[in-house]
C-alpha cells in the first residue's frame, strides 16, 4: 500500500483479487481512492498537499488582489477547485457528462 499497485492495474486487481464482492464492476468510481490504491500513500499525500497549497495560494492572491478582475478570477478558481474535490468522489459523474456531450 505504501507504493500502490501501479498505474493501470486497479481494474485487474478488482476483478481478480477483490476482498469484497464487486458484482463484476472493476472500476472504483472514486478518484481519491484510485489515486491512493494505484500510486500509494506517498503520492496520495503529495497530491493532497499540492492541491491544498494551490487553494491557499489562490486565497492569498484573492486577499491581495488589486483589481476586480483579479479577485473575480480568484473566486472562480476557488469555486472550481472546491467543486472538483467533490467531483473527485464521484468519477462516474464525469463519465456521464462526457457521454452526454458526445451523444
Amino acid at each position: 500500500m505504501l507504493l500502490g499497485i501501479g498505474s493501470g492495474n486497479m481494474d485487474y486487481y478488482m476483478q481478480n483479487y477483490a476482498i469484497y464482492p464487486t458484482n463484476n464492476i472493476p472500476n472504483m468510481h472514486n478518484y481519491w481512492m484510485e489515486i491512493l490504491v494505484t500510486y500509494g500513500i506517498v503520492i496520495f499525500i503529495i497530491f493532497c498537499i499540492c492541491y491544498l497549497k494551490t487553494i491557499i495560494e489562490i486565497m492569498k492572491k484573492y486577499i491581495y488582489s488589486k483589481t476586480k478582475e483579479e479577485s473575480s478570477i480568484c473566486i472562480m478558481l476557488l469555486f472550481f477547485l472546491i467543486a472538483f474535490i467533490i467531483s473527485l468522489s464521484a468519477k462516474y459523474l464525469l463519465y456521464a457528462y462526457t457521454f452526454s456531450l458526445y451523444n
